[in-house]
């Protein structure tokens, strides 16, 4: 494989989270919205959260040449935990397939009238041919495909607020008891995406120049910082889209038709890069552990994808209101184990100079 540059990498880490319920709003308004103006100090909170862990993570997999998930998680020679944590996280990562094939079909249905069956179908289709190539087909398609998103975004969001009518005093009602406030729905966000990210970012780590790790993934979270924050103030300024499913979507075709089928387009491409990363991570981690799933990968990933096109029927939004909180309570004792580990490795490093 080849070395990933600092742009590249910028737009992998990011291509990683800008999925169909991060570019459609649906994430954000959940998770942020719900608590008003003081839903913009979650955001940056949580975007600097995966700054600084995104940097922690790879620096750890340099410094130990470990590209297990399971064994960056737990240091310690515990066989049983390990497993279990390569299994929760597996299962999280697969989720992320479920949630971005549910978004798809939504979306399929909303502009065409397709079924929602056949359009996850047809989703989880391409998916499943495009993960065939594996790491590198999963680098390239998010460095052409994440700059598109990040520009749509942006330009739908600060159209939308300039048409709006924002109103500061806006306070919405949370709803969802999982997530109390907008500093524990800060962490328990920044934990889902970072646990996931995890099994991810392990195989393509040693292919990452040490000198890009920080321009890199500051890159790349200040890309997502900048399209959440136009997607919130977006929203803000058009409440009547909040409880849609795909709020960003509805303001496009609310500036005009051409740029409601262009976002559409572009969320599509989210969710289509979400799901190949998610997909790759869970494939490579299988061959890792066994040789039955290295012989058979083509068959895995038609397996994994059938499975998941099926439990996307469950819907869009409700998947991620019950799914990504449970994942973030998971993900925050992962991280927490990662940093500890990478504390660790460089006391060992430094004592061994």
């Amino acid at each position: 494989m080849k070395k990933i540059n600092t742009l590249s990498l910028g737009f992998t880490f990011a291509g990683c989270f800008l999925g169909a319920g991060f570019v459609s709003g649906q994430e954000i308004w959940q998770f942020f919205g719900a608590f008003g103006m003081m839903g913009i100090f979650g955001v940056v909170l949580t975007f600097a959260l995966h700054f600084l862990f995104g940097i922690i993570l790879i620096k750890l997999i340099h410094n130990t040449n470990i590209t297990e998930m399971d064994k960056l998680v737990v240091w310690k020679e515990i066989p049983w935990l390990r497993t279990l944590v390569g299994a929760v996280t597996t299962f999280f990562m697969f989720s992320i397939l479920v949630i971005m094939s549910a978004g798809a079909g939504a979306l399929l249905n909303r502009m065409f009238g397709i079924p929602v069956f056949i359009g996850c179908s047809l989703f989880c289709l391409l998916v499943a041919i495009t993960s065939m190539g594996g790491v590198d087909g999963m680098v390239s398609a998010l460095s052409k495909l994440v700059p598109f998103m990040i520009a749509g975004a942006v330009v739908i969001g600060v159209i939308s607020l300039y048409h709006g009518d924002f109103n500061v005093a806006y306070k919405p009602v949370n709803d969802n008891p999982l997530l109390r406030n907008w500093v524990f729905s800060a962490f328990t966000y920044a934990s889902h995406n970072l646990f996931c990210t995890i099994g991810i970012l392990a195989p393509i780590a040693m292919q990452i120049d040490k000198k890009t790790i920080l321009t890199g993934i500051g890159s790349g979270s200040g890309q997502m910082l900048l399209i959440a924050v136009c997607v919130l103030f977006g929203v803000f300024a058009n409440i009547n889209v909040a409880d849609t499913e795909l709020p960003m979507l509805e303001l496009a075709y609310d500036v005009n038709s051409v740029f409601g089928v262009i976002y559409a387009v572009l969320l599509l491409f989210g969710m289509f890069g979400t799901s190949l990363s998610s997909i790759v991570g869970v494939v490579e981690f299988g061959e890792r552990k066994s040789e039955l799933f290295k012989r058979h990968k083509k068959l895995l990933i038609v397996v994994l994808c059938i499975i998941g096109c099926i439990c996307s029927l469950f819907g869009f939004g409700d998947l991620i209101s019950i799914v990504y909180p449970i994942s973030g309570y998971f993900g925050f004792a992962a991280i927490l184990s990662v940093t500890v580990h990478y504390f660790i490795s460089r006391y060992k490093k430094n004592k061994k100079i």
